[in-house]
């Protein structure tokens, strides 16, 4: 019988970063002056986002790509937000300091791809890649 490994602090860590982001939702993002806290001013392109204190883990999660879907509202001013069955490709390259409005904040582009930009703010679900 072989011996499985299973790393269950990060197992854990990982799914219950999974329902805090579903709970939680995502945010508007952009860049300022393009400048990033995991790269400086390398370019990145547009379907970025950057990771509140949830999953910063010092820096740990810059680099990380996450295909991201709206699954629904955070408010009753737009009870359904979603664009579908979209779902986008991120990768973290940014820190969302304290006072965040969410756990990982979306640039405007990839929000856009799967809701209602004016929503804001929307619930998600999302698998690391």
């Amino acid at each position: 019988m072989e011996d499985l490994h299973v790393d269950m602090n990060r197992t854990n860590r990982l799914m219950n970063l999974r329902l805090k982001i579903t709970e939680i939702g995502f945010d508007v993002y952009a860049l300022p002056d393009n400048a990033s806290a995991c790269d400086g001013f390398e370019e990145q392109g547009v379907m970025v986002a950057a990771a509140s204190d949830e999953f910063w883990d010092n820096g740990g999660a810059c680099g990380s790509w996450y295909r991201v879907k709206c699954i629904g509202a955070t408010n009753q001013g737009n009870p359904d937000p979603c664009n579908g069955d979209n779902s986008v490709v991120v990768k973290i390259v940014d820190y969302c300091p304290s006072g965040c409005q969410g756990t990982i904040d979306l640039s405007q582009e990839a929000f856009a791809l799967i809701a209602d930009p004016a929503a804001g703010k929307i619930q998600v679900e999302y698998d690391s890649i």
